[in-house]
């Protein structure tokens, strides 16, 4: 929706920042106009720059209706239901797309998957459709081909699921010019026995910063 690089006070915001190949300084791109970016977001760490970070958006109750309407004179109302929280001009107005897209290595790939989408319109009666049991059974296969779990063997789900994570989702530890110690050591706290919490926490306070009081509304969103 703008028409050039996203800027507020004078200052570029918005853009996609991402790390690349260990690299402690993240790569900056800009929120251009008419431009896309294309990565393995599993692969690479990576996030948005906030938009407008000195205007605080409203509070809005997640189990209402909440939406964007057009009242005319390139303004937009922001409402809860029937309260009005917001107006907006359209020129203030902007929009992050996220697409995902099935990539295939061969043609023969894509013929495969083509046949299988056909075959199982109806997934609940197709005799092959693809099962959640399906998919961690031919995970379960890889990870005995590649040594990483012995043919047979019982696994909990919980378990299972760690393997799972230490297996296929791997990021790179920060570079040794970004941290001395290459681990979240900030966190330990949170996994210590409860009796040893506090002694954690007071240990750790001149390196962690807040680390004794977690703020609730902590999240991450890929927007």
């Amino acid at each position: 929706m703008h028409e050039k690089p996203l800027e507020e006070d004078g200052k570029e915001t918005g853009f996609l920042v991402y790390y690349p190949e260990n690299n402690p300084n993240p790569e900056k791109i800009s929120a251009a106009p008419l431009s896309g970016n294309f990565f393995d977001g599993s692969k690479t760490i990576h996030a948005a720059g906030i938009y407008k970070p000195e205007s605080a958006p409203p509070n809005m109750n997640k189990d209402l209706p909440n939406a964007l309407f057009y009242v005319g004179n390139e303004t937009w109302e922001l409402r809860e239901e029937d309260r009005v929280l917001r107006k907006y001009k359209s020129s203030e107005l902007r929009i992050a797309i996220v697409y995902r897209a099935l990539c295939f290595e061969s043609e023969e790939k894509v013929e495969e998957y083509k046949k299988w989408n056909k075959n199982n319109v109806n997934r609940d009666s197709e005799p092959n459709n693809l099962t959640l049991d399906n998919i961690l059974d031919t995970l379960k296969a890889d990870l005995v081909k590649k040594g990483k779990l012995a043919e047979g063997k019982d696994i909990s789900k919980m378990d299972l699921s760690v393997l799972l994570l230490k297996t296929y989702i791997k990021y790179p530890l920060p570079a040794e010019t970004a941290a001395l110690i290459p681990w979240n050591y900030c966190a330990l706290p949170r996994i210590l026995h409860k009796s040893l919490t506090k002694v954690g926490e007071f240990i750790l306070s001149p390196f962690c910063k807040g680390n004794a009081k977690p703020r609730v509304d902590d999240h991450t969103a890929d927007m």
